[in-house]
């Protein structure tokens, strides 16, 4: 769905409905056109539902997505639940029949004297067809009229400077936008970006009206994860008056230009919700769970705003239930998994009931395994023909500071270089009990 203007009514269009095309035109016209414009198709669907039904079939499925796309704020969602009894409509009684709607609605002329013939059929065969053409007649103009004053009248003159990913997430989650107020009157903006087919509220640095004639760069910031622009996507930037409320302007489409980062939010400070697992992960993590109960195990992230990092839960309470483990994994190249980990474990690592916190860099055949244990007093390298285990000496409830290097030790065991790898932090358990172990960071070096 479409963001709400801060302190304000929604009003601002957007979705895969009209209201998103003419926006994408910089044409942002009010609600009420879109209401009206709503209930007169409304209107037309349901008169040829009393009228036609029986030739219509299935298409009346069709009904509530083409009466939501006109709507200010399209429910992608609810547009696309429709289809499935549409689909299941069309298995079971076929498409429209068309041929007995245009029967039953245009029969055959009988043809009479002159006088008065075209008027009497223009009053009861075409006036139906009239209105709805004087109907889009007029709709079209308003749009083009409202287009045309937009566009000949500019409010702002909005100039994008370059896009940001300070977080190393894959997608750009900073820009910076020169504004230009060309109004007589002072405007406060408030910007919005769009990419794909949704409009998503930016924040920005600075809550000053800007001056008739003058000229500002800010600097807007997502405020979560799924407002970040991908890498690579063009975007516009759209932006209101929050002291009126109307459109000051859109931008040109600009292109996310970020580099690609050797390893996806390394931080692990941008979260979002995972549907798989019904909870939030890390962006671009993957979260996995094995034997485990989500009621008491789990992630959860680090700090008052949880910005500084994850911490990891694992509750083992049945002794009958095997091993139990969770592991945030993420796929990357192989010479991308040299890599700074630091991290708190509180746990005391025991290989033999597999109380175990470490890493794996796996390709599907081959497994090197890091385990993280405050029991080792020296780092150790155990080769196998399919797997490694390289145990690495740590520090019990203290952080640690540990560096990966995978590539060599991969070499060494004369391995084939895979085209990607999964790099995976995991913690697991075979024995009653509750661990903990909390990363705030997983840096390439």
């Amino acid at each position: 769905m479409a963001p709400f203007l801060p302190n304000a009514p929604a009003q601002v269009p957007g979705g895969i409905g009209l209201s998103g095309f003419l926006l994408d035109l910089g044409i942002a016209l009010p609600s009420s056109f879109f209401l009206v414009l709503m209930g007169g198709v409304s209107s037309i669907l349901f008169y040829l539902y009393a009228k036609h039904y029986r030739g219509l079939n299935s298409i009346v499925f069709a009904f509530p997505i083409l009466i939501f796309f006109f709507y200010y704020r399209s429910f992608p969602n609810y547009m696309a639940y429709w289809l499935f009894p549409l689909v299941l409509e069309l298995c079971r009684l076929g498409g429209p029949n068309l041929r007995l709607a245009f029967t039953t609605r245009l029969p055959s002329i009988a043809w009479r004297p002159p006088t008065g013939t075209f008027l009497r059929i223009l009053r009861q065969r075409l006036t139906p067809s009239v209105m709805v053409v004087m109907t889009l007649t007029v709709i079209f103009a308003g749009v083009s009229g409202a287009y045309i004053n937009q566009a000949s009248n500019p409010r702002t003159a909005i100039q994008i400077n370059g896009v940001m990913d300070p977080d190393s997430i894959g997608s750009a989650t900073m820009i910076n936008v020169t504004v230009t107020n060309l109004l007589a009157t002072p405007v406060l903006p408030i910007f919005f970006v769009k990419y794909s087919f949704l409009t998503y509220f930016w924040a920005s640095n600075s809550t000053s009206p800007l001056n008739s004639g003058s000229a500002s760069s800010y600097v807007i910031t997502a405020p979560d994860a799924l407002s970040a622009v991908p890498r690579g996507d063009q975007f516009h930037i759209v932006i209101y008056d929050k002291l009126t409320g109307q459109l000051l302007g859109e931008s040109s489409s600009w292109k996310s230009d970020i580099l690609a980062p050797s390893l996806d939010n390394p931080g692990l400070k941008w979260w979002v919700l995972d549907p798989s697992v019904g909870t939030k992960v890390p962006f671009n993590w993957k979260l996995s769970l094995t034997n485990t109960n989500p009621e008491w195990s789990g992630i959860s992230p680090l700090g008052v705003n949880g910005t500084t990092g994850v911490q990891m839960i694992l509750n083992y309470t049945s002794p009958n239930a095997g091993i139990e483990k969770m592991a945030l994994s993420q796929k990357v190249l192989l010479n991308a998994t040299n890599l700074s980990i630091h991290f708190n474990q509180s746990l005391t690592t025991n290989i033999a009931t597999n109380l175990i916190f470490g890493a794996i860099v796996a390709d599907g055949t081959h497994t090197l395994y890091y385990i993280f244990s405050d029991r080792a007093t020296q780092q150790t390298i155990t080769p196998y023909s399919a797997n490694t285990t390289v145990i690495i000496p740590t520090q019990r409830s203290q952080w640690n500071s540990v560096n990966l290097s995978p590539q060599p030790i991969w070499n060494a065991q004369g391995w084939a270089t895979p085209p990607q790898v999964t790099f995976t932090v995991f913690l697991e358990s075979n024995s009653p009990g509750i661990y903990y172990a909390s990363l705030d960071n997983i840096s390439p070096v």
